[in-house]
């Protein structure tokens, strides 16, 4: 939960940062978990919205407003490699890197296109090599 709120944050600030000149300011009503009244209002309960922890460390929600680098997945790509294992089927196999520290939850394949751009006769491959495409990922949320 906590990683996936550091992209949360991310992606708000993206949008403020691209309104810049339309707001002036964002406010947070806080600054760490230790002192919220989400956890007491309108019921009990555990509830960690803002940057800090309650022993005042950033949290992923920090990262995500001033460094996204250091957020769980960030730079993930993937990549694709093909198999023949008859002359008419093979395996096309993706392989996701992740450069960064955490595990990447909630982490999508946004799109792989295989198109076949030869007749498909025996003898030729059954995949297009120069047209398997895996774009860089992006996270989203489940």
């Amino acid at each position: 939960m906590l990683d996936e709120q550091g992209w949360l944050y991310k992606d708000y600030f993206d949008v403020f940062r691209r309104l810049r000149g339309v707001i002036d300011s964002v406010t947070f009503w806080g600054m760490a978990d230790d002192d919220t009244w989400l956890d007491s209002f309108p019921i009990d309960r555990l509830d960690e919205p803002l940057p800090f922890n309650r022993d005042l460390q950033a949290k992923p929600a920090y990262w995500g407003i001033v460094d996204p680098k250091h957020l769980p997945g960030y730079g993930m790509t993937f990549s694709v490699s093909a198999e023949a294992t008859s002359p008419n089927a093979g395996t096309l196999t993706v392989t996701a890197s992740n450069p960064s520290e955490g595990t990447a939850y909630h982490t999508f394949i946004d799109g792989l296109v295989v198109r076949q751009i030869t007749g498909g006769r025996a003898g030729q491959p059954w995949f297009p090599r120069r047209s398997i495409r895996c774009p860089s990922a992006t996270l989203r949320r489940a």
